[in-house]
C-alpha cells in the first residue's frame, strides 16, 4: 500500500500539530495522549492548571485540551487568563474536557467562549473528530 500525496501531507500535518493536554487524572491523561499520538499529533500532557498556563505562556501549540475540575486551578481559570494574556497561543483553539455532560453543560461551556467540548469518558472518534475540527488550515490543503 502506497500512501497518496494527500494521505502523506494529511499525515506530515497531524505531526506538525502540537497539543497540550491538561488532565489531572494521570491515568486518563496516559490514554488520551496515546490516543493522540497513535493518530500522529504530538501531544504533551500537564496535570493542573498551572502548569498549563506555564505551558502555554512558554510553548507554542496549535490547540490545547483542559480538564474543568483540576487541583489548584481549574480549567475555566487557565482558560480566563490564557485568553486574558499575551502569549504566542493566546487565541489557541481551547477544547474544554469534562465528565459534566448534563443538559446545558456545553451551552454554558460556549458561553464562556471555549473553543469546543469534549465530554468524559473520552472516545477517540470523538477525540479526533473535534481536533481535526481546529486543525490549522496552513498546516494543510486537501483535495
Amino acid at each position: 500500500y502506497n500512501k497518496s500525496d494527500t494521505e502523506k501531507k494529511w499525515t506530515e500535518s497531524r505531526c506538525a500539530m502540537k497539543l497540550l493536554l491538561a488532565e489531572d487524572e494521570y491515568s486518563l491523561s496516559r490514554a488520551i495522549i496515546k490516543i493522540l499520538e497513535k493518530n500522529n499529533y504530538t501531544a504533551e500532557a500537564v496535570y493542573n492548571g498551572k502548569d498549563a498556563l506555564d505551558y502555554i505562556e512558554s510553548g507554542n501549540y496549535d490547540a490545547a485540551i483542559l480538564d474543568i475540575m483540576m487541583p489548584g486551578m481549574d480549567g475555566i481559570e487557565a482558560f480566563k487568563i490564557i485568553r486574558e494574556g499575551d502569549s504566542v497561543n493566546k487565541n489557541t483553539p481551547v477544547i474544554v474536557l469534562t465528565a459534566n455532560a448534563i443538559s446545558g453543560s456545553k451551552e454554558e461551556y460556549d458561553k464562556a467562549g471555549f473553543d469546543d467540548y469534549l465530554s468524559k469518558p473520552v472516545k477517540g472518534a470523538d477525540l479526533e473528530k473535534i481536533i481535526l475540527k481546529h486543525l490549522p488550515k496552513e498546516l494543510v490543503t486537501l483535495h
